[in-house]
């Protein structure tokens, strides 16, 4: 039987393509909505027998919208990528609502993604009076995309999720507490 996958169930993991081997990518915090586009123009002739085209090479954009976090210093970072011309690595994810595949991927922690590199080429944010603040970005991406299964950590899943904590007083977890509070 065929499912419909949910937009909440896709989402873009981010990561400057030089800090590669010293840093995980990052999850956009409330991230609600993006869209990927190819696109490939094609040259027509006209012979006496009808046009006859020729497809052009396939080209990728990316938008990426989301509400601005207090914190986030991805926000930030993708602002800066526009001066600098930092190459970006960008996962779409797709956390897949099939039965067996999801248990599969609970289990190895690898989902279906793409992986795509790519320069940020625009920002814009919107400051409503009534509403949230917002930040639209906009992506060029180098060639069309590969396809594979990609590690989603924790943090990088739950990235605006909370913790369970209980009634008693507060103890922030460090360490040792860290690793006592999640075997619980």
């Amino acid at each position: 039987m065929t499912t419909a996958i949910k937009g909440i169930n896709v989402f873009l993991l981010f990561r400057k393509l030089a800090e590669a081997e010293s840093t995980e990518a990052k999850r956009l915090a409330f991230q609600t909505e993006h869209s990927r586009t190819i696109e490939a123009d094609s040259s027509n002739t006209v012979t006496k027998d009808g046009n006859v085209n020729v497809p052009g090479v396939a080209t990728v954009e990316m938008d990426v919208t989301s509400v601005l976090a207090q914190g986030d210093t991805l926000q930030d970072e993708l602002e800066k990528a526009i001066i600098d011309g930092s190459l970006y690595e960008i996962w779409e994810i797709t956390k897949t609502e099939d039965e067996e595949t999801l248990g599969k991927a609970e289990e190895t922690k690898k989902y279906p993604a793409t992986y795509y590199q790519g320069y940020i080429t625009s920002t814009e944010s919107t400051f409503g009076a009534e509403d949230l603040t917002e930040l639209s970005i906009g992506l060029a991406i180098n060639g069309t995309g590969a396809k594979g299964m990609a590690t989603v950590t924790e943090e990088q899943s739950e990235v605006i999720q909370y913790a369970f904590r209980d009634t008693d007083k507060y103890v922030p977890e460090t360490g040792d507490n860290a690793k006592a509070a999640k075997s619980k």
